[in-house]
């Protein structure tokens, strides 16, 4: 309970995130992806370095994760690539509610062309620009990856002035959502990539949640701040119902 306690309320005090709302984000990843309480630490750094180097923010990256963390996880993503992935959604300029809704749909497909195979595998592949098979196995080693390998072949092909609504209405993708998202995913430049390596990265060095702390963490009015979070932290995590019998707990907890 308590490394959940403590990554909500450093969350809410040093990012855009309401502290209910970091506590849904985290017990969602931690009950969906099996985020381990180890990692809840690590989980925060992530989120607070994507929401901090996004055009979005914390709110808005949690807000998209949220709705492809059960892609995500079907497909065999990590939280920090689903992390990652949101970062670099956000920088498209999408409401959180339709990039989440369609690129959920774009990994559902890969991840049922891979395994079934067929014509869907093959424009798949096709695009990433390598074999089926190629596909398959990337796909099945780093999901994450195989999707931006996707994007990026979609890239090249408008660079090249390419049509390429054909084969994505073949693929199901037509003039929805999905589509322009995938449109706009594509003719972005490399978000998705860097988001991605910079999730993977701050989750091996865990140091954005701690620096940001350090530097919001002085004050006795901040630190009292945080006990206040803390109470908020545990109600969301045990229920409401128990709040009233830990605040006084809660306020022995400062400071961190």
């Amino acid at each position: 309970l308590m490394p959940f306690i403590d990554t909500v309320a450093r969350l809410g005090k040093t990012s855009k995130l309401s502290f209910e709302d970091a506590g849904v984000t985290l017990g969602k990843f931690a009950t969906i992806m099996g985020v381990l309480p180890a990692d809840f630490e690590r989980f925060g750094s992530v989120l607070a370095r994507i929401g901090d180097e996004s055009i979005g923010d914390e709110r808005s990256v949690a807000a998209l994760a949220q709705r492809l963390v059960g892609a995500g996880k079907i497909a065999g993503m990590t939280a920090a690539d689903v992390l990652g992935l949101a970062g670099g959604l956000t920088q498209l300029g999408i409401m959180p509610e339709k990039a989440g809704t369609a690129f959920s749909n774009v990994i559902n497909k890969m991840h049922t062309a891979v395994l079934s195979g067929g014509v869907d595998l093959q424009y798949f592949a096709s695009i990433a620009g390598i074999s089926s098979q190629q596909f398959v196995t990337a796909w099945q080693t780093d999901a994450a990856a195989a999707l931006n390998m996707f994007i990026n072949g979609l890239m090249v092909l408008f660079t090249q002035g390419a049509n390429v609504g054909p084969v994505l209405d073949e693929l199901g993708f037509r003039g929805d959502r999905t589509g322009s998202s995938l449109r706009l995913a594509a003719v972005s430049g490399d978000n998705m990539n860097v988001m991605l390596a910079k999730a993977r990265t701050e989750w091996a060095e865990n140091s954005k949640l701690q620096q940001e702390a350090a530097l919001r963490f002085g004050t006795t009015s901040s630190q009292l701040e945080v006990a206040g979070n803390k109470a908020t932290a545990v109600a969301i995590a045990l229920g409401d119902q128990l709040k009233p019998m830990l605040l006084e707990v809660v306020a022995g907890m400062m400071p961190l």
